[in-house]
């Protein structure tokens, strides 16, 4: 709706901007609606305190602190902010070599040879496969 006031809606849409952005971080949850479905994603600690600085530096910018009232500054917090909730959590694939360096060092083996590292991941996979 704030798009078809034309000019006189860019003001009311940077203050709804600003509103989401401090919501999200009283909350630690992105909102979004997509096609009428509504979703919400936990933002990481990191993340969030990112959007504080990001947050302030649109809000300086909003009401036109003089080194950040440039067009610049407002698009790249938005697409910052738009960013955040798009943003996956990339989980951290298993290394069978230092699970085995573990297992090893786990038996006393503070040095383990290549040999024994590969011979503790031969059995490794044999119980993975067995599982």
């Amino acid at each position: 709706m704030l798009d078809q006031l034309g000019t006189l809606g860019i003001g009311p849409k940077k203050a709804v901007i600003l509103a989401d952005m401090i919501k999200t971080i009283i909350t630690g949850e992105k909102t979004t609606v997509f096609m009428g479905k509504e979703s919400t994603k936990k933002i990481s600690p990191e993340k969030l305190n990112a959007l504080r600085l990001t947050t302030m530096a649109y809000a300086m910018h909003a009401i036109g602190v003089p080194g950040l009232n440039s067009s610049e500054v407002g698009y790249v917090s938005e697409r910052a902010f738009k960013d955040i909730g798009k943003s996956k959590v990339i989980e951290e694939k298993y290394n069978i070599e230092d699970d085995a360096y573990d297992r090893l060092e786990e038996r006393g083996l503070q040095n383990p040879s290549d040999k024994a590292v590969e011979n503790e991941m031969k059995r490794i996979r044999r119980e993975i496969k067995n599982e």
